[in-house]
């Protein structure tokens, strides 16, 4: 199976530089709809902290589960890039209580950013391709070759490469960041992670 990860949280809390928690489940619920169209056989897996599934929307995540159009996993509430993170979460394993699963890649993607026909061609370039990473920059604002919502990995490659087999052992491996700033997270991606992939990864670079 192939994944395309979302992370939504902050439920009642603002953070600066951030459209608040509607903003990005509007967007979700957006995506949801054009993975559909554009990623068909891929699952939508949408990590959640504590705090926000908790909240009145739980219905609606409730809904869209029963219903076969994400999988739901709720994760503690943490610094801000630490749950944008979690979008990396599917690329180990996740036991639902139920069933331990896997995926063969994973892409992370943001809610507030609309999926393309161009990113999904891409996507099929780099699955044609033995490259175990992706990456896309297509804005003159990504200035770095991670960016936390355009990437992908297969993970059983990825999981070999950085040494871990747990989302909190890979993230254990960073020192000295601050993951309250926004930006912190692709100051993981591309401190820890681009090293260990930069061998082999195919990259589109249409602006940035």
């Amino acid at each position: 199976m192939n994944c395309l990860s979302y992370s939504i949280f902050g439920f009642n809390e603002s953070y600066a530089s951030c459209f608040d928690f509607r903003s990005y489940l509007r967007g979700l619920h957006i995506n949801i709809r054009m993975a559909e169209l554009l990623y068909p056989g891929w699952v939508v897996c949408v990590m959640i902290d504590e705090p926000s599934y908790d909240s009145p929307y739980k219905k609606y995540f409730d809904i869209l589960e029963q219903n076969n159009k994400v999988r739901v996993y709720v994760k503690p509430h943490a610094e801000l890039c630490a749950m944008m993170l979690y979008r990396l979460c599917p690329l180990f394993m996740i036991d639902t209580g139920i069933q331990k699963l896997t995926y063969d890649r994973v892409i992370c993607r943001d809610t507030d950013s609309l999926i393309t026909y161009k990113e999904r061609q891409a996507v099929a370039y780099w699955e044609g391709t033995p490259k175990m990473a992706h990456a896309i920059t297509d804005s003159i604002s990504h200035t770095v070759a991670l960016m936390g919502g355009m990437i992908g990995f297969q993970a059983g490659p990825f999981r070999e490469r950085m040494g871990a087999n747990t989302w909190e052992s890979m993230f254990a491996l960073s020192q000295g960041i601050d993951y309250s700033r926004k930006g912190a997270d692709q100051d993981f991606l591309n401190r820890y992670v681009l090293p260990k992939v930069a061998d082999s990864i195919t990259e589109h670079y249409l602006l940035g």
